[in-house]
């Protein structure tokens, strides 16, 4: 009940509530305004959009059940903490891809993450030997070991990010108690990790005290074994393609490297990814429509068909239903003078293109410098719908027509 979301609750029919539950339940209500949207009518507008007033939000607070639907990860989270998978040998974590001072420094739990990797990576596994039997191929030319480590070092990434408060909150209570032991840091954390989560049963005791936590840890799961093997499937079926179009005919060869990361996970875990290949093909894989990405490539073109100046390098884009690959950028800077000035040519011409486009959100992150050559990636914030900035007379309000009308407004300078 404690790990139910809103939508997953329902009212308990019957007896009236005690005196005690009532009072309870206040609580509870008064915590969760002051937890989320203090503002009373902000809060009332939350309950009603769950189709909930305050009397039937506190009466689910006191006794409320949830849904049977509610349960579903439930059992994902037992066969994990069975430790059935205790015999698959994790893969050391891979390098930093680009090492800096604290390389390396990451927190790491094995006794928190261990049984939730060594279950993701037998299923990883097992979806790619059904993939590449498919294929005609055998797994190793599909998945390197290093790409598979990285996969695998993606997940523990993204469950440290969900457990790091809770492990740092009772890491707080423990040196508080005076039970932490060790000579330094490190060795008193260990020895806190161990105590806490090693051991039959305490990891479970651990997550039943966070049951959040633990629904979290299990979609993480999930969405991370979902989310690689679409992605590999797609690049077992269309690895030939990728090399007819961005590789100039050559074979890719095995994955040997995939550097998630990139941007926000987006529909279930999804994100985009940088992959390299045996053949030393580098692409980036966007798991939404490029469509737009690649008939900018044309519009690009057809300027240049007009006698454009200084002709843009146009991407090389390999669309699909629902996804797309896109050639990756090197960058790098310029040698003269001349070519600075060519770059800066260009990336006005690009500004006059986003503002008669009406784009919004093309910030330093959305520019590369390869080069003469400035090159815009990821285009989702064209064609932006401005609302109205309704009537006013205000300075202000002046100044935010005079802006949304701007070709400041696009974010680029």
């Amino acid at each position: 009940m404690k790990s139910a979301f809103l939508h997953e609750r329902a009212l308990s029919a019957g007896e009236e509530l005690a005196a005690e539950e009532l009072q309870q339940a206040e609580q509870r209500f008064q915590a969760w305004k002051k937890s989320t949207l203090s503002d009373d009518t902000s809060f009332e507008e939350r309950l009603r959009s769950a189709g909930l007033d305050a009397a039937s939000f506190q009466r689910l607070l006191a006794r409320g059940t949830a849904r049977t639907d509610a349960l579903g990860w439930l059992p994902l989270l037992r066969e994990v903490l069975e430790d059935g998978c205790a015999d698959v040998v994790l893969p050391s974590p891979p390098p930093p891809p680009t090492p800096t001072p604290d390389a390396g420094q990451r927190m790491r739990v094995p006794a928190l993450t261990r049984r939730f990797l060594q279950w993701g990576l037998r299923q990883l596994r097992a979806g790619v030997e059904a993939l590449a039997a498919r294929h005609g191929g055998s797994a190793e030319a599909l998945l390197a070991p290093r790409a598979e480590a990285q996969l695998v070092e993606s997940l523990d990434q993204r469950l440290m990010s969900h457990a790091t408060r809770a492990l740092v909150l009772e890491l707080n209570v423990a040196r508080m108690r005076g039970e932490l032991r060790g000579d330094t840091p490190q060795a008193r954390f260990a020895d806190f990790a161990v105590r806490t989560l090693e051991g039959p049963g305490r990891l479970g005791t651990f997550l039943e005290e966070y049951p959040v936590l633990a629904r979290l840890l299990v979609a993480t799961l999930e969405r991370w074994l979902q989310s690689s093997l679409e992605l590999l499937t797609r690049v077992a079926e269309d690895r030939e393609q990728l090399g007819a179009v961005l590789d100039g005919g050559r074979a890719p060869g095995a994955l040997v490297s995939v550097r998630t990361g990139a941007g926000d996970l987006h529909r279930g875990g999804r994100s985009v990814v940088l992959l390299t290949f045996g053949s030393g093909l580098r692409v980036v894989y966007k798991p939404r429509s490029l469509e737009i990405e690649a008939r900018y490539q044309e519009l690009l073109g057809w300027l240049e068909q007009g006698g454009l100046r200084h002709p843009h390098r146009r991407l090389k884009v390999l669309m699909r239903e629902g996804y797309g690959w896109v050639e990756h950028v090197e960058t790098g800077g310029c040698d003269t003078r001349e070519a600075v000035e060519r770059f800066y040519w260009r990336q006005g011409s690009h500004l006059a293109l986003l503002y008669l486009l009406r784009a919004v959100d093309f910030h330093y992150g959305n520019l590369l410098a390869a080069g003469e050559h400035p090159v815009l990636v990821d285009l989702e914030g064209l064609f932006h719908h401005r609302p109205s900035l309704g009537e006013g007379d205000t300075a202000m309000h002046r100044a935010a027509l005079v802006l949304d009308q701007s070709v400041l407004s696009i974010g680029l300078l």
